[in-house]
C-alpha cells in the first residue's frame, strides 16, 4: 500500500467511525451512501475495526430493496474512550466517555487553580490513574475559562483563575504519550451543542452560553474558527448599555456584567436580601420575570451584532433564562425591532432547552479531533 492510499484509508476509518458514532446503529449500504465510496471499501474497512475490537454486528435492520436484511452496526464495548477536564476556580471537574457518547464516570476534585502548577499535577494525578483503569482512551480535553491557544497550549489569559501567558502543554511539560488538548470551555461546549443534531451539524453556527460568564464560538463545519487572537466569537464583553456597570475588561455594559448568572444572582439578592445559589432553579416568579424581561432585551442587542457581522444559518442560545418565556420574547422582539430583515429572515435562532455540560464537551471535543485527523489513530 503506498503512503497516498494509506492516508486515504486511514481517512475513511475515521469518517466511518464519525458516521457510526453519530448515527448509533447503521448499516454497510447506509454507509456507502454517506461516504461516497465503493462497497468494497466500506466493507474491508467494516472488517478491519470489526477485528480491532471497534465496531460489532447487531443483528439485522428491516430490508433491503431486494428483500436482503440489512446487518445492523454500532460502536462495540471496547472501542475508544476520552478524558474530559473542567478547571472551575476551586475544583477539577474529570468525566470518562466512551466513544458513543456514554458517560463512564465522573470525578470532582477539589483544588485551588489560581496555582496553575498545582492545577497540572492535579489533572496529571487524574489522567495516570484513569489510564490504568481504561485500556484504549484516545485522548484528553481540557476546558478552561480564558483566551486560549489550542495550537501552542498556551493560556494567554484567564481573568477567573489569574493566569496570563501560561504554557499549558502537559505532553511536553509532564511527559505524557496521550495526546492532551487545551481550549476555551464554551468553545467546547459549542461543539457539544451541534452534535445533538445532525441535520445542522453542517452549516455556519454561533454558539452563545450563559453561565457563570457569557461566552460565544463560531463553528463552520464542525470547525471552530478562532481568529487571529483566539478570541472570534467572544461576545459577553460587546458593551450593551451606555454607562452600565465596569466590567473585568474594563469596558462598561458589557453582555457579561449584564445577564450572567452571577448577575442574576447579584440582582436576586438585592431584592430579596438573601443569597442564591448557582446554577439557577427559580426563574418562574414575578420579580425574576421583570429581571428575565430586561436580560433579554440586552442579549437581543447583542444577536444584532452577530446576525449583522457574522451571518451565521444558525444562532443556538444556550442559557439558564430560555424556560422563561419573558426572557424569550423580550430578545426575539429587540432583534426584530433593529436588525436587518433579510439577513434576520435567514438565521435561525434557537433557545436550547438542555443545559450542556462543559465537562462532557471537553471529552467530545477528544473524539471530533480525532475524527478530524488531529489526533493519532491506533486500532
Amino acid at each position: 500500500m503506498s503512503k497516498g492510499t494509506g492516508i486515504l484509508r486511514e481517512v475513511n476509518k475515521r469518517k466511518l467511525l464519525s458516521l457510526v458514532r453519530r448515527y448509533k446503529q447503521t448499516s454497510r449500504k447506509d454507509l456507502v451512501a454517506q461516504m461516497g465510496v465503493s462497497k468494497n471499501t466500506v466493507s474491508l474497512i467494516v472488517e478491519e475495526l470489526m477485528i480491532a475490537g471497534l465496531i460489532e454486528e447487531v443483528g439485522i435492520n428491516g430490508q433491503s430493496s431486494k428483500g436482503r436484511p440489512k446487518i445492523t452496526l454500532q460502536l462495540a464495548e471496547s472501542a475508544y474512550q476520552s478524558i474530559g477536564v473542567l478547571v472551575n476556580d476551586d475544583h477539577i471537574q474529570v468525566t470518562v466517555m466512551h466513544y458513543n457518547g456514554d458517560i463512564l464516570e465522573n470525578q470532582k476534585i477539589d483544588c485551588s487553580c489560581q496555582h496553575i502548577e498545582q492545577t497540572k499535577d492535579t489533572i496529571v494525578s487524574v489522567i495516570k490513574d484513569i489510564q490504568g483503569r481504561y485500556s484504549n482512551i484516545v485522548g484528553v480535553g481540557v476546558a478552561i475559562p480564558g483566551i486560549v491557544n489550542c495550537d501552542q497550549s498556551i493560556v494567554y489569559e484567564s481573568a477567573r483563575l489569574g493566569w496570563r501567558n501560561e504554557l499549558f502543554d502537559l505532553n511536553k511539560e509532564y511527559g505524557l504519550a496521550i495526546p492532551v488538548r487545551i481550549q476555551n470551555r464554551v468553545r467546547m461546549n459549542a461543539l457539544q451543542s451541534i452534535e445533538q443534531d445532525v441535520a445542522t451539524s453542517e452549516k455556519s453556527i454561533f454558539f452563545l452560553q450563559v453561565s457563570e460568564g457569557v461566552g460565544g464560538a463560531f463553528i463552520d463545519h464542525h470547525q471552530i474558527l478562532s481568529g487571529g487572537s483566539w478570541t472570534a466569537g467572544e461576545i459577553g464583553h460587546i458593551s450593551v448599555k451606555d454607562n452600565g456597570p465596569l466590567c473585568t475588561c474594563g469596558q462598561n455594559g458589557c453582555l457579561e456584567v449584564l445577564i450572567s448568572e452571577l448577575a442574576f444572582a447579584k440582582r436576586i439578592q438585592e431584592t430579596r436580601g438573601k443569597k442564591v445559589e448557582l446554577p439557577l432553579q427559580d426563574i418562574h416568579s414575578e420579580e425574576v420575570e421583570v429581571i428575565a424581561n430586561e436580560f433579554g432585551n440586552y442579549l437581543g442587542k447583542a444577536l444584532i451584532h452577530i446576525i449583522h457581522l457574522m451571518n451565521p444559518d444558525q444562532i443556538i442560545i444556550d442559557s439558564p433564562y430560555n424556560a422563561s418565556q419573558a426572557f424569550t420574547n423580550a430578545c426575539m422582539e429587540r432583534v426584530r425591532l433593529s436588525a436587518l430583515q433579510i439577513p434576520l429572515m435567514m438565521t435561525n435562532i434557537q433557545f436550547q432547552k438542555k443545559t450542556y455540560d462543559q465537562v462532557t464537551g471537553a471529552a467530545l471535543s477528544v473524539f471530533l479531533d480525532f475524527e478530524h485527523n488531529k489526533l493519532s489513530f491506533h486500532t
